[in-house]
């Protein structure tokens, strides 16, 4: 039996996700494959992923932290549901600014 996608509320982007998954870790800043983008945007609801544009970089092993498959929140529980919106709003800016930087980074000018 095939698992069906989880639908979403906008239109899938698959290279903004490439490109949120070759960033460093938005939690202990270290780099590599393992890099995962998650969505860390309100869900609109039960069984609907965020929005892409919400995705931001995590280790595999904070992503598993992150999604209760290991230890649940862990050691974010102590922030509180309003804590942890608050936690993931700053890195969705956070991500979306890094974004930025890499795309209009410093360009050579051309000598004359």
């Amino acid at each position: 039996m095939n698992a069906l996608p989880k639908p979403t509320t906008e239109a899938a982007h698959p290279a903004y996700l490439a490109a949120v998954r070759r960033l460093r870790c938005i939690v202990c800043n270290c780099r590599g494959r393992d890099i995962e983008a998650h969505h860390a945007g309100k869900n609109p609801g039960l069984g609907v992923r965020a929005a892409d544009i919400t995705a931001v970089p995590l280790c595999h092993r904070h992503h598993r932290m992150i999604t209760g498959i290991v230890g649940g929140y862990g050691i974010w529980d102590w922030l509180g549901e309003d804590g942890r919106r608050e936690m993931q709003d700053n890195w969705i800016r956070e991500t979306q600014r890094r974004l930025v930087r890499v795309l209009t980074g410093p360009r050579e000018i051309a000598p004359f």
